[in-house]
């Protein structure tokens, strides 16, 4: 997963940050059931999972069908630092389709402030 000007995408732990999903190809107001967002520290199906988000719980979406995501900042402090950790999503439409996304890696960056 690449930033703007294909910067790699961050996440610092002890913060609390706002990560933003789109699934290209999908319109704005395309019809959705459901969504699930599920973050872990390998990429792998049998790795445990740290934070799942699901829409329209947790997660908002914008009108322009952007997903936008908040994490705590103890959330964040579940991820190892200077390590990946993987984003999963699945979107399930109102007519029964699973819309795909490609798995996204996010480095974690480390903090210097002890948690509280």
């Amino acid at each position: 997963m690449k930033g703007k000007g294909g910067d790699e995408m961050e996440i610092k732990r002890g913060t609390t940050p706002i990560i933003s999903v789109r699934f290209n190809g999908l319109d704005a107001d395309a019809d959705v059931a459901s969504a699930e967002f599920v973050f872990k520290q390998e990429c792998s199906e049998d790795a445990p999972e740290l934070v799942r988000k699901r829409w329209p719980d947790e997660v908002t979406r914008t009108e322009d069908g952007v997903f936008r995501l908040p994490f705590s900042e103890s959330e964040t402090r579940l991820f190892e630092a200077r390590k990946y950790v993987y984003m999963d999503a699945r979107l399930r439409l109102a007519g029964g389709g699973v819309a795909a996304a490609p798995v996204a890696a996010l480095m974690v960056q480390p903090t210097l402030f002890a948690e509280e």
